[in-house]
């Protein structure tokens, strides 16, 4: 039942990393790519002198799985909190002893169900959440990120409202929001898998891809929907989409809609679905976090008397305590350089190193991609964010899921849910825009219990972000190799970075200004600067970084900036006196 809501010091990591612990072999549906694509790379640029080898090793992990199970309907009186029964120890990679097959001893998920899944064991979520949703229970589940929550409400939904009620009309029965376009599609993809050959069929609506080809597919049958919540609206508001017969509605990683800045979206669409909908159907909504934000949400979707399960002990570490993160201090001219050597360094000692590098914004993360392909490094580069078209995006998940080893330029799409297997370190480049973000960036490694490394790279005058209160039981610590000793071993990187940025067009070194500008205009409180002295901090980006040309009097000249863009950051005028501020771009954006 739903209701509406009324100087430049430099620091380097130390030399200890975590040894790459043995890992247990977990079935997949993916394979290996043993000859993953080449990386993005125009041109090629040989290093100048020899690196020093750092010994910076990276733990292996491999990908937790996800799985399923159910349970015999009845309505609780009250809301039901389910908390670890004692009599399932879980193992230390949060595997609990209910197995598959008990739920079809038990007749609550068919043999043809069972026949989809090639795990013997549940998670610890799964094994918890799958009865109370069997049952017909609205469920509100908390569960830390990588512990198959997908599988939990997959499988029990597949069963109560297609296996056992059987629709015949063929339209939407069951409907899945996810927060962003990659996990949707990675959701519905597991859906296909569990329903097999079977007459139910999939689809997935999401935004960045043609809206009149989606349309289309949907007069074919659609059992089950996964969607963005914005271009659910769309087909709500604009394109006729019904949902009459609709059982079952899914928010998954519920937090995260949140943090995207879905909540108005949400609230739109539970005020649409409670005019079309039975007002009988379930709801269930799964979230790493449990903010007042998440429980007002859950309030509109939720009945009172949902059950609430939670497979996270007070006293566990959200930011998972097996993780060792580092952070290191360096002027940002040195933050390519640091991330080149670190490639070279991690795949001397780990040649299945696979990382994903978070930086700020998209036009951040393209810059980065395109000044590290034009290096001869070791690891394949795969590209990751918004400015990519949906297509790219998702041939590049694919191609970084199937690789053995690799690092993924990533903006935030990739921070949560989206399951990349065998993820040995999470780098971060700039300050997060928050402590969660920090955290939830990091739960793309040591997935399931397993073991993972984290880096923080932050300029000296992003260091107030370590200061956070939220940060204060981050297990997060200083590298600890003097500037100094780092220095000669960076410089031949930042000579051929040099070279590459001034190889690269104007429109990517421009754009990566302008987003810096923006991105840091709006975290000014967070980092105790001015908009004069951050507009100073962005001019120098400008010379040292992306190598911007001189001007026609030979004086340092600086990328241009559309008024209209200066205007929508609320600039002062005396900020606006030290950009180079155009009318129009001397290229399309």
């Amino acid at each position: 039942m739903s209701r509406a809501l009324p100087s430049r010091g430099i620091y380097t990591p130390p030399n200890r990393r975590r040894q790459g612990a043995s890992t247990r072999s977990v079935p997949s549906q993916r394979g290996t790519d043993t000859n993953p694509p080449k990386r993005v790379t125009e041109e090629t640029i040989d290093l100048l002198g020899s690196i020093r080898a750092a010994s910076t090793s990276t733990a292996t992990v491999s990908s937790p799985h996800e799985n399923f199970v159910q349970r015999p309907k009845r309505q609780p009186d009250s809301p039901i909190n389910i908390s670890r029964p004692a009599s399932r120890p879980v193992s230390p990679t949060g595997i609990s002893q209910t197995r598959f097959m008990d739920f079809v001893d038990q007749g609550k998920i068919s043999k043809s169900l069972l026949s989809k899944i090639p795990y013997e064991f549940c998670t610890e979520v799964q094994a918890q959440t799958i009865e109370p949703i069997l049952s017909g229970s609205d469920v509100l589940a908390r569960a830390k990120t990588g512990t198959g929550k997908t599988l939990a409400f997959l499988l029990p939904a597949i069963q109560r409202h297609l296996l056992e009620f059987n629709p015949k009309h063929g339209r939407p029965s069951i409907l899945v929001l996810s927060p962003t376009r990659e996990l949707a599609m990675q959701i519905e993809k597991e859906a296909q898998r569990v329903m097999g050959d079977s007459i139910w069929k999939s689809q997935v609506v999401v935004g960045g891809t043609n809206v009149n080809s989606e349309v289309l597919k949907l007069k074919g049958r659609c059992d089950l929907l996964v969607a963005t919540p914005g271009r659910l609206l769309d087909h709500l508001q604009n394109y006729g989409l019904k949902f009459e017969h609709l059982r079952c509605l899914v928010l998954d990683e519920a937090d995260r809609l949140l943090d995207q800045g879905f909540r108005r979206d949400l609230e739109k669409i539970s005020k649409i679905l409670s005019g079309e909908s039975p007002a009988t159907r379930q709801a269930l909504l799964f979230s790493a976090t449990i903010s007042p934000d998440v429980q007002q949400i859950a309030q509109l979707y939720l009945s009172p008397k949902h059950a609430f399960i939670s497979t996270v002990k007070e006293s566990d570490d959200s930011t998972h305590e097996h993780v060792a993160q580092e952070f290191i201090l360096l002027e940002t001219e040195w933050h390519l350089p640091m991330l080149a050597k670190f490639m070279v360094d991690s795949t001397q000692k780990n040649p299945n190193t696979k990382v994903i590098c978070f930086f700020t914004t998209a036009r951040a993360t393209a810059l980065a991609a395109a000044a590290l392909g034009k290096l001869k490094l070791p690891l394949p580069i795969y590209e990751i964010h918004s400015r990519k078209s949906q297509s790219q995006r998702t041939k590049a998940t694919q191609q970084f899921t199937e690789a053995s080893s690799g690092i993924l330029m990533s903006s935030d799409v990739t921070a949560r849910g989206i399951d990349i297997p065998g993820i040995t370190t999470v780098i971060q480049v700039g300050m997060p825009m928050n402590p969660e973000q920090y955290i939830h960036r990091l739960g793309r490694t040591a997935r399931a219990g397993k073991t993972g490394s984290g880096l923080l790279i932050l300029a000296p005058w992003e260091q107030r972000f370590l200061a956070h209160k939220d940060l204060r039981t981050v297990p997060i610590k200083e590298a600890n190799i003097s500037g100094e000793a780092m220095t000669p071993s960076l410089m031949p990187w930042r000579d051929n970075l040099n070279k590459a940025m001034l190889s690269l067009d104007d429109k990517t070194r421009c754009t990566a200004y302008q987003a810096m500008l923006g991105y840091y205009s709006g975290n000014l409180k967070a980092m105790g600067l001015s908009q004069s002295s951050l507009t100073l901090i962005v001019n120098e980006y400008a010379k040292a970084t992306l190598r911007w040309k001189l001007d026609v009097t030979g004086k340092e000249g600086l990328p241009p900036i559309l008024r209209r863009t200066a205007g929508k950051m609320s600039l002062s005028t005396e900020t606006k006196a030290q950009l180079n501020l155009v009318a129009q771009l001397p290229f399309t954006e």
